[in-house]
């Protein structure tokens, strides 16, 4: 398990043993535990986490956790870069093509991205 998925796991375990959360919130934060396992949490979902684990707890904060690209960025960093290859005026591998060729053409790519 991830530094991270740890790190999560443990605030909502104090955090649900206060015995004060909503059954939705501690719904939210079992999702928390799932997406940081599989390593799709999103930033500002763990610093929402921490934040509320220092106001429920009373522990101290500590600093909020920096943006890292969650794996839906990593794909369009990924799609951006696919597409630059093709299509950028100075250094792309595609000449003299209409938009409907470029729609129809990279269209393919974002599919290859998306199954990974």
């Amino acid at each position: 398990m991830s530094e991270q998925a740890e790190l999560v796991e443990r605030l909502v375990s104090e955090l649900v043993a206060t015995g004060t959360l909503w059954p939705e919130t501690k719904a939210d934060l079992e999702r928390f535990v799932a997406e940081a396992k599989a390593g799709t949490l999103w930033t500002d979902d763990l610093n929402y986490l921490i934040a509320l684990h220092a106001k429920v707890t009373g522990a101290p904060a500590p600093e909020p956790v920096e943006a890292a690209l969650p794996l839906s960025d990593a794909k369009f960093q990924e799609i951006r870069r696919r597409f630059a290859e093709r299509y950028h005026p100075e250094t792309g591998t595609a000449a003299n093509v209409d938009r409907s060729k470029i729609y129809a053409d990279f269209w393919a790519e974002f599919e290859a991205v998306e199954k990974g």
